[in-house]
């Protein structure tokens, strides 16, 4: 997934079940407007730039499950202040980096 730039009117992105294997680190940028990404049952074996969800200020889910991803940069929710839910389920993480989740509400 090179970019979303652009697409700034839907609340929801529905990006699940589309065989997707790489996003790009600015894929999301400037989707001010969104409140859901969902990437689940994609093919993201490579992971997640650590600045993918940067521009998106909205953000409250994120559905990353049965993704293959294999773990979760550090920083990955540092620009997601009103992140609320993530579903991870069905991936092959082991653990969470430490502080993962400092920048969203408690």
């Amino acid at each position: 997934l090179a970019s979303c730039r652009g697409y700034t009117y839907d609340a929801l992105i529905d990006l699940s079940h589309l065989g997707i294997t790489r996003v790009a680190a600015d894929a999301f940028a400037g989707l001010v407007n969104v409140t859901w990404i969902d990437l689940s049952y994609n093919a993201l074996s490579g992971g997640l730039p650590p600045s993918v969800f940067v521009g998106t200020p909205h953000l409250a889910t994120i559905a990353l499950s049965h993704s293959a991803l294999p773990a979760l940069p550090a920083a990955i929710f540092a620009a997601t202040p009103q992140l609320q839910d993530v579903y991870l389920d069905g991936n092959a993480l082991s653990a969470l980096p430490a502080g993962v989740f400092d920048a969203t509400p408690a």
